[in-house]
């Protein structure tokens, strides 16, 4: 689910199949964010198209998303401004969940986008912020460092549900609100959770785009 939030265009984008999900949030201080967060989406799910990610290639395959989404957004600098300055460049956080034939659970992530899982008791942040202490991002796509994403094999059992989601969600929200939301939603569709959670982040006072997805393992 997307919601505009307060902002003037939504620069946030997420795709999806049988067996990925990928989310993306356009840098809005830098240029052609939303250009950055479509390019970043579309570049990783050029990979998962590719077709079922075999047993043994889900490390690899992670890789690849990266790269490519790298390569499509870094391409934006032509168009857009040739500072020198990496501050200065297009970029987008990423976030990449896919199942390979195999059943493994593989997350990908670059930038302060987020990845959850929820156990049916606990909510647990299966990557972490690539942000300094006074929030700036110090890794992102575009910035040609596609080997430093994060890339975890996850735990999970049948039942589990995966969210996906940009800081216009989780930035008003504590965590223990979103587990809150899991809690009363346990035996709802995860669409019940996305709008619950869209609501209440603009509902805190949220002004950012929003992007939440939920996925039931």
């Amino acid at each position: 689910m997307q919601h505009i939030g307060l902002r003037r265009e939504q620069q946030d984008a997420v795709a999806f199949g049988g067996d990925y999900v990928i989310v993306a949030d356009g840098m809005g201080g830098q240029p052609a964010g939303a250009s950055a967060g479509r390019l970043a989406a579309a570049g990783a799910e050029n990979v998962m198209l590719r077709g079922p990610v075999k047993a043994g290639n889900g490390d690899r395959i992670l890789k690849d998303c990266f790269f490519n989404a790298d390569k499509f957004v870094s391409g934006l600098r032509n168009y857009s401004n040739h500072s020198p300055h990496i501050w200065d460049w297009p970029g987008s956080t990423l976030l990449v969940a896919f199942r390979s034939v195999d059943e493994e659970l593989w997350v990908g992530s670059q930038g302060d986008s987020r990845a959850y899982i929820w156990d049916g008791e606990y909510l647990t942040q299966l990557t972490f912020d690539d942000a300094d202490g006074f929030g700036f991002i110090t890794r992102f796509v575009g910035m040609g460092i596609p080997d430093r994403c994060q890339r975890n094999l996850v735990n999970y059992r049948k039942g589990d549900r995966l969210m996906l989601a940009t800081d216009g969600m989780f930035g008003p929200l504590e965590d223990d609100a979103i587990q809150f939301v899991f809690e009363q939603c346990a035996d709802h569709p995860s669409s019940d959770i996305c709008r619950q959670l869209t609501a209440g982040a603009l509902a805190a006072g949220g002004r950012d785009n929003i992007t939440v997805a939920v996925w039931d393992l």
